[in-house]
């Protein structure tokens, strides 16, 4: 399957760089959860090679509905690349196709984790800082999928955004933390609740995760842990501002 993944992998990375959904999607017919990791693990591969290092990880299907809807027993996750990353406060429109915004917790990782062997305590006692973050997820294949191309669809990651980080304190459990984002027209209020478990338990579920799938998570990598708000569609020409732990993130979509 190799070969297939490889496929895959090139067709999501063509359209991502053209900003234009896949015209032929037959390959991702019938992948399954293995495969969709299969192909991110070649997106992974394909990046390297261009030099475009991971920078952290994303969990995606972190609440109830959308794991029901899909038939889902656990949330599923994508790879964040460092030219994901938004420095400043604007993102094009021509950068993307047609974006969801979500408002989001982020972890970052203060030292490695390798192998499986640690405690929820040792996972959580790996955070050096949280930090505000937004999460742009775009899709490549037109927002229409099954669990294995979502997935393959590197769990449609395309950019994200981190506010001003903040040390992790012992004993914060991400359930104080609450949000609102707002544009022009409306505020959305976002809580922790919206995220299955908590942010924190997001986390820890998401690197243990990671440590199977790839074998460890390294210091400085960013985890975003899941969306406090419903995702919106964003609109060319909007500011979006999330106030979240004291502070203020803002992204220009122009």
């Amino acid at each position: 399957m190799n070969a297939v993944y490889q496929q895959a992998a090139a067709a999501i990375q063509h359209g991502r760089a053209e900003c234009q959904t896949l015209s032929d999607v037959t390959v991702f017919d019938g992948f399954t959860i293995d495969d969709g990791y299969g192909v991110q693990r070649q997106l992974m591969k394909q990046n390297a090679a261009a030099g475009n290092q991971v920078s952290g990880w994303k969990v995606a299907m972190a609440n109830q509905p959308a794991l029901d809807r899909f038939g889902l027993d656990e949330p599923v996750y994508g790879v964040l690349f460092r030219d994901m990353l938004i420095e400043g406060d604007r993102l094009s429109p021509d950068a993307v196709i047609a974006p969801k915004l979500e408002a989001e917790l982020a972890f970052i990782l203060g030292h490695d984790l390798d192998g499986d062997d640690y405690t929820d305590q040792q996972i959580i006692e790996a955070i050096a800082y949280i930090a505000p973050a937004f999460e742009v997820a775009d899709s490549r294949l037109g927002w229409k999928f099954g669990i294995g191309g979502f997935l393959a669809d590197n769990a449609v990651a395309s950019f994200y955004q981190l506010g001003e980080p903040q040390l992790f304190i012992p004993g914060q459990t991400g359930t104080e933390v609450e949000c609102s984002l707002t544009t022009a027209t409306e505020t959305l209020s976002g809580s922790p609740a919206s995220v299955l478990g908590g942010p924190l338990t997001s986390f820890v579920r998401m690197v243990r995760s990671l440590l199977a799938l790839h074998g460890g998570v390294k210091a400085g990598q960013h985890f975003i842990s899941g969306s406090l708000t419903k995702p919106i569609d964003m609109i060319p020409g909007t500011t979006y501002r999330l106030t979240m732990l004291d502070t203020e993130l803002v992204l220009s979509y122009q």
